[in-house]
């Protein structure tokens, strides 16, 4: 555990085993195929069957926190026509991942502006307090992450919203805002978009739902290169 002047900045496995109600994940590129499962998007391409037991070690993580009530999301803001790494993820991480109790939801800009300030990058935020900033290469390979320290967040006199100097905290209040015309909408400001499946607007317990609106991210990530489905949404 590192500090930042007097108080302790918390290492980032700390913070996945220690959260205690959520932990929120941003997601903004369109090819995260070097940071992980790499050998499971190979199979992917190549149109092979999903191992049985891929993710499984993610899948126990996200059971556990779930199982006791803790929240795990995550927000992952795409672009048509969707890249083959997104329709993998999609098909194949969300699916898996949301059988723990994962939920995901998708903010679609391609016919839209990105409601995200610019330069905002991916990050985990726990408790809505505690964000590690993410950072990738050019070609999505993840380079590390920064943990910064964290700041409580506290009432406001005049306003009754939380008032911090944390920048998760507040650039979560910045997308709560940009769904609902600056009214805040505490930890779901994404549930009124689609969510790729699920009729609540995200993949949903056990990722048994379907998307109530038949977009066109859901459509397109259905679709493979050899037109076949990858996606159950």
């Amino acid at each position: 555990m590192k500090r930042s002047g007097t108080r302790p900045v918390p290492d980032l496995g700390d913070l996945f085993d220690d959260f205690r109600q959520e932990a929120f994940r941003l997601e903004t590129l369109d090819d995260y195929s070097q940071s992980g499962s790499v050998d499971a998007y190979r199979l992917f391409l190549d149109g092979r069957e999903r191992p049985a037991d891929y993710n499984d070690d993610w899948l126990a993580e996200v059971r556990a926190h779930t199982d006791a009530g803790r929240r795990m999301y995550r927000v992952h803001v795409v672009r048509r026509p969707l890249t083959p790494y997104l329709r993998f993820e999609l098909g194949w991480g969300y699916r898996t991942n949301a059988t723990a109790g994962e939920e995901f939801f998708i903010l679609d800009v391609t016919d839209r502006p990105n409601p995200l300030p610019d330069g905002v990058g991916d990050f985990w935020l726990f408790d809505s307090t505690t964000p590690a900033q993410f950072h990738y290469s050019q070609d999505g390979k993840f380079l590390g992450a920064d943990v910064l320290p964290d700041d409580r967040p506290t009432s406001s006199p005049t306003t009754g919203e939380p008032s911090t100097s944390s920048t998760g905290t507040l650039l979560w209040l910045t997308l709560s805002r940009s769904r609902t015309g600056g009214q805040s909408t505490g930890s779901e400001p994404f549930r009124a978009g689609c969510g790729a499946a699920g009729a609540a607007g995200s993949l949903g317990e056990g990722g048994q739902g379907r998307c109530p609106r038949r977009c066109h991210v859901c459509q397109q990530a259905q679709q493979g290169g050899d037109g076949q489905a990858r996606a159950d949404c």
